[in-house]
């Protein structure tokens, strides 16, 4: 009986669990070997159990690998420069099988060199059930040892394998060299930079498709942001696709659309991100400023609020905060007659979806009109007695749900897990944000500012910007995997996109 068929956990994500047996004992229980057995499996069973539910496979210390001179014993046709030698160490693979290798371990690579192109050899380590090998001749011993095995492969290792190296094959002679540059290995070095270790289970994992971007990490910002949930929100770890040839959006905790890629939906792809959206996946909309005068009016309208909280710090400063304001609200009803055809734009597709359609037919377009001030209570009427407060937190204040799709003090968005007051500016440019729904619209430049910009060949963009930007990240796809997540759990087994 291998736990590798274990009944608690299965290879498929869609399979229930189910539950441990134990042996009933009671007086006059005849003890076979079969009950001998399962009363120990059920151990077993609960220490992988315990394994699998809190933490991923990895390894725990050691499994370090070195090159050798080949071993004297070895015949001369394969005694060449292809020779490794695995350190002791332990690992525990995902199924929670403690894989002990007592002592070091030689190991000749095998794998011949591409005649074109590039190979990549993983070496890996695999738990071996005892029971599950060719019995012996030998009669069978009362106590039976677990083992492992070691072993190349050119494919991606399964989920089972432990990967301790890879090594880079070009075409010619392969002959192993050491690794100056461990952060840079080249063709025929021993590459440890993708070892796994041994951590607590993420219990959120969010899947996230994307029309904006390629699959190649080079060019995809979501790879930087989803790097970053393990040094800043470990509890969350994540999966980006892109979705340049796809149909099928079921399944996706975010699906990441430009506004143009959002009002111009093929038919097939409409229908199948509204079901998508109907099943709780969260719609990102991001429409870029770059260049726009939207970009202009808001960096304006930025300097200008700083400057009026410096006129109100200052003592006689009447004339010119009054100046100061009056100017800020004409720049915040410029901005809102730039936000206002890309409401538009995007309420016109959620009605056409049949989403949100009560908050959409209410609002016509989106104003600051009605912003909510410092303690949180609501205008209503075109005039305000501080013009600046509507635009200055211009996703701040009115309530969760409300037509206008301002995000206020309690949403999720803005508190969890990381709290903002304001959110982030990219190369000072504003970032603005709306929300119905499962709809976000974000106009700026959001995901351009989770990786390094390009164009900025001096490094100018602070920590500070950059980390701003994953936390303002990361809080989106906690909102996406919670909504997406608390929307399955009601709804019937047969149209839940995934468990």
């Amino acid at each position: 009986m291998s736990l590798a068929n274990s009944p608690v956990f299965t290879s498929s994500q869609t399979d229930a669990p189910r539950p441990l047996e134990r042996l009933q004992v009671s007086d006059g229980l005849l003890i076979t070997a079969n009950h001998w057995q399962r009363a120990h499996y059920y151990h077993w069973q609960y220490q992988s159990l315990h394994y699998q539910a809190l933490q991923e496979s990895g390894i725990v210390k050691g499994l370090g690998i070195c090159l050798m001179e080949a071993p004297a014993e070895i015949p001369s046709k394969y005694r060449d420069a292809r020779w490794i030698q695995v350190q002791p160490g332990l690992a525990i693979d995902q199924f929670g099988h403690a894989i002990v290798v007592p002592e070091a371990m030689d190991f000749r690579v095998a794998s011949e060199a591409p005649t074109t192109g590039t190979t990549i050899v993983y070496i890996v380590l695999r738990y071996v059930d005892p029971d599950q090998l060719q019995a012996s001749s030998s009669p069978q011993s009362e106590f039976v040892q677990e083992t492992f095995r070691i072993d190349e492969t050119t494919n991606l290792p399964d989920d089972e394998d432990i990967v301790l190296c890879r090594i880079l094959l070009k075409p010619g002679t392969v002959t192993l060299e050491p690794t100056p540059n461990v952060f840079a290995p080249i063709a025929n070095q021993l590459d440890l930079r993708h070892r796994k270790s041994v951590q607590a289970k993420s219990q959120i994992e969010v899947q996230v498709g994307t029309f904006v971007y390629p699959a190649e990490a080079d060019r995809n910002p979501w790879f930087e942001l989803l790097r970053s949930l393990t040094p800043l929100y470990p509890a969350m770890q994540g999966k980006v696709q892109a979705l340049n040839q796809s149909v099928d959006f079921t399944g996706y905790d975010l699906l990441h659309l430009t506004q143009d890629q959002f009002v111009t939906l093929a038919d097939s792809r409409f229908e199948s991100v509204k079901t998508a959206l109907k099943s709780g996946t969260v719609l990102l909309i991001e429409a870029s400023t770059q260049g726009s005068a939207i970009a202009k009016l808001g960096r304006l309208h930025s300097e200008l609020q700083q400057a009026i909280g410096q006129a109100k710090r200052e003592s006689n400063s009447g004339p010119i905060l009054s100046e100061l304001e009056i100017e800020c609200a004409a720049i915040a009803e410029d901005l809102n007659q730039q936000f206002r055809p890309i409401h538009q734009a995007v309420q016109s597709m959620i009605i056409q979806m049949g989403l949100q359609q009560d908050i959409a037919e209410e609002t016509a377009g989106v104003s600051t009109e009605g912003v909510a001030d410092g303690e949180g209570d609501t205008t209503t009427s075109g005039e305000t007695d501080s013009p600046i407060d509507d635009i200055s937190n211009f996703s701040a204040t009115p309530k969760l749900g409300q037509s206008d799709g301002v995000i206020d003090r309690t949403h999720p968005i803005r508190r969890q897990p990381f709290l903002f007051s304001q959110f982030p500016t990219v190369n000072d440019d504003p970032l603005y944000l709306w929300n119905w729904g499962n709809i976000i619209l974000a106009i700026g430049e959001l995901s351009g500012s989770w990786d390094l910009d390009s164009e900025d060949q001096a490094f100018m963009t602070s920590r500070e910007s950059l980390r701003n930007a994953h936390e303002l990240g990361i809080n989106l796809l906690q909102f996406a995997a919670s909504h997406h997540h608390l929307t399955q759990l009601q709804a019937p087994p047969l149209i839940r996109s995934r468990p």
